[in-house]
């Protein structure tokens, strides 16, 4: 409770802050010791909470009794020209006298049409706006009941009073006064915020001091001890256990440790390794889910072709891509990001590259059309399709063969065969039914493929009955198969977008020059047009490529479901602990 306080005191206090944090901006490096020192800022910090808790709940009041205000001025001032006091809008015993609501412009109407109906009645409208009239209404207490059902018919709303006094004019006057006295109050909370906020720091301090005591008690709480002694047991990866036994010998040498390998029923966490070449796409992994420990292959570097592949093809500007590849690199280099945030920046970095590569093949640079390499997507559509449909095709299938190499590594031969292979071959030959050059050999795979997913796709069922309709149903997955083809049409979808944006802002841009002034409303419209068109293709690229292989690759082979692997250490936001340089 007091990490999530400490947070939302940070995140308030952090909105009068003259030191403003930007995004590329370093975290502050610390000790070892130095945090253990941040204990003596706790306490200060807690009061900093409190206050700034009083503070915002302040902030909070006022805000609402201001908004409160507002709705009640709006309601009186309609009633501004009333000049009696409200109090006195009561019916006695001998006449009827009440303040409403009616159509706008019906005043008038309203007089003469209680004048006709034979009442008894004065009406005066004194406020008006685009939606309604306020209108004040004396009837003689005999015609009340004929004067209601006339006003009923033009919509009329009774005003309530109740609770107020004066005139309108002076209660709207009070109003303003109350809402000018909360302005000058709301103004001297955020002076005291501002000044609070000097003190910052401490409560960032405290907060990760505090989060790092907190994961060493929850691991304390999960110890055996005795009077002298305590035991652990955990986690620690296969190739680390030398290092660990070094470590451990820096700081004592009265310890017993006993390496072994999990054993049926042990809850292992997921832990991958890869090469630094390839370790940015395991951000992709981890915002899916973890792998399953049980699991055969890990996909981070399986999908990393595809992926950058399909974000170049979904941006496909060169220049685009050069400004993505090396803003990520200028804020890797300069920012020197950690976790998370390291790998996003280089998997955005080759996201750059390829769409480089794209552009070029397309020829696109700043919605500009070059002579393209391969492919011009706005005069070859069928073409540019085609491709999609063909690199769809390749990472379905992919997906596939992967499945198959686990089936293999766990010695499950039949079921590769049966629920791989004949897939595989029956995915070929499809197309190839197509080309009369290729059509023999397709009928060829073609009548393989679905005479053994026939035969053995109810293999587990016992009854030979069932065994033929399992079969039968599982031919069924092929419109699983072409429908996943079919979503490789967002590749050239978002492509196309991206560059008929970039063209309409330079159409635009090109509109206003001229003159001088029509330069540099030119030079500002491409900047703000292109950057935008950058931002939101970069993400839209992001989502899609990363739905392409959640949906389309991980569901042919992925295993999820895994616990990732996390080591003992610093649970610090607002600083790192290390070596300073």
């Amino acid at each position: 409770a007091l990490i999530s306080q400490m947070d939302a005191a940070i995140r308030f206090l952090s909105e009068y802050s003259e030191e403003k944090k930007g995004f590329l901006e370093q975290k502050p490096v610390f000790s070892y010791s130095e945090l253990m020192e941040m204990q003596k800022e706790l306490e200060p910090a807690k009061a900093v909470v409190k206050e700034a808790k009083a503070l915002e709940n302040r902030l909070v009041e006022t805000r609402s009794r201001r908004i409160r205000l507002q709705n009640l001025k709006t309601q009186i001032e309609p009633w501004m020209r009333l000049g009696v006091p409200v109090e006195d809008v009561k019916s006695t015993a001998h006449v009827y006298l009440a303040a409403g609501f009616i159509a706008p412009n019906e005043g008038e109407d309203l007089g003469a049409r209680l004048e006709r109906e034979g009442c008894l009645a004065a009406v005066e409208q004194v406020g008006v706006s685009s939606e309604r009239a306020a209108v004040f209404v004396m009837a003689h207490g005999d015609d009340m009941q004929k004067t209601l059902e006339v006003l009923r018919e033009y919509g009329w709303a009774e005003m309530n009073f109740e609770g107020l006094t004066g005139r309108p004019a002076d209660i709207f006057a009070a109003y303003e006064q109350e809402e000018s006295r909360l302005e000058r109050e709301n103004e001297e909370v955020r002076e005291q915020a501002k000044a609070l906020s000097m003190s910052i720091h401490t409560v960032e301090h405290a907060r990760d001091y505090h989060a790092t005591m907190l994961d060493r008690l929850s691991l304390n709480a999960s110890m055996a001890r005795t009077g002298s002694t305590f035991a652990l047991h955990g986690w620690v990866m296969a190739d680390h256990t030398d290092i660990l036994e070094k470590e451990l010998v820096k700081v004592t040498n009265n310890y017993y440790i006993r390496f072994s390998d999990p054993e049926e029923g042990d809850e292992i966490p997921s832990a991958v390794r890869n090469p630094r070449s390839v370790d940015q796409f395991e951000a992709v992994v981890d915002m899916y889910s973890p792998p399953s420990p049980k699991g055969v292959v890990d996909p981070a570097p399986l999908l990393g072709p595809f992926f950058v592949m399909f974000y170049g093809m979904m941006v496909s500007d060169a220049a685009y891509g050069a400004i993505i590849a090396l803003g990520c690199y200028a804020i890797y280099k300069w920012r020197k990001p950690t976790g998370m945030m390291n790998k996003m920046l280089r998997l955005l970095a080759w996201g750059g590259v390829a769409t480089i590569f794209w552009g070029l093949m397309f020829g696109g640079v700043f919605g500009i059309s070059i002579p393209p390499i391969l492919i011009n997507p706005l005069t070859q559509p069928i073409e540019m399709l085609g491709l999609c449909f063909g690199l769809g095709f390749v990472h379905i299938i992919t997906g596939i063969v992967i499945k198959a190499y686990m089936n293999i590594k766990r010695r499950q031969y039949l079921d590769a065969v049966c629920d791989q292979f004949l897939w595989i071959i029956l995915l070929f030959g499809l197309p190839m039914l197509a080309l009369p050059a290729t059509s023999t050999i397709g009928t060829v795979f073609s009548l393989v493929g679905v005479g053994g997913i026939l035969l053995t796709g109810g293999r587990h069922q016992k009854n030979i009955f069932k065994k033929f309709t399992s079969g039968l149903l599982s031919l069924y997955d092929i419109t699983g198969y072409l429908s996943d083809v079919l979503s490789y049409s967002r590749l050239f979808a978002l492509g196309l977008a991206t560059g008929v944006i970039a063209s309409v802002f330079n159409t635009i841009g090109g509109m206003m020059a001229g003159s001088v002034f029509g330069y540099i409303a030119m030079t500002a419209v491409l900047i703000i047009g292109h950057a935008y068109n950058i931002g939101i293709n970069a993400m839209g690229a992001f989502v899609h490529s990363c739905r392409l292989q959640y949906i389309e690759f991980f569901g042919k082979f992925y295993e999820s479901g895994g616990r990732q692997f996390q080591p003992l250490g610093y649970k610090t936001r607002y600083l790192r602990v290390g070596k300073k340089a």
